[in-house]
């Protein structure tokens, strides 16, 4: 797979040192992130959507209505949200899929309505998290004791 300008031009095979060749592909699956080939860095988030929306049908499938929203809400929290929050440092994130489940949430079609549902049951934006985890990453990468992160985070200082 190639990523950049030349991404759509054709290339030789690559042959290991067994003798097999190495297919040309347009998409890689690597920790559950999904890289795809083209101009610029760019994910699949299909597969994350999948997950958080079947982990979602699976909490309110077994609590529908019976559950209130605080439960229902706290469930999407710790049991739907990582789905999305995944190696989102390598990857944007969709903010309009969460809105979607607070939409069935809270039987409503009006932003407004999920807006205020959001602040008073203190729903954080998807940015707002993405930031902190790229924040919290990026703590971590800076005194990691690998030479490698390190030379990194001093040419990103400079």
């Amino acid at each position: 797979m190639r990523i950049g300008p030349r991404c759509n031009n054709t290339c030789c095979d690559i042959v290991s040192s067994y003798g097999y060749v190495l297919q040309w592909v347009d998409s890689i699956r690597y920790l559950r992130v999904h890289f795809v080939r083209a101009r610029y860095f760019k994910c699949n988030l299909d597969n994350a959507k999948t997950l958080f929306y079947r982990a979602f049908n699976a909490v309110y499938g077994r609590i529908d209505r019976s559950g209130s929203e605080e439960v229902i809400l706290q469930l999407i929290r710790f049991k739907c949200m990582p789905c999305l929050l995944y190696a989102v440092e390598a990857r944007l994130v969709n903010k309009f899929t969460v809105n979607r489940v607070l939409i069935k949430v809270f039987q409503t079609t009006s932003m407004d309505v999920i807006a205020e549902c959001r602040y008073w049951f203190g729903l954080v934006q998807m940015e707002t998290l993405i930031a902190k985890h790229k924040q919290r990453f990026m703590a971590k990468y800076v005194q990691s004791d690998n030479a490698l992160c390190q030379l990194f985070a001093h040419v990103e200082s400079v």
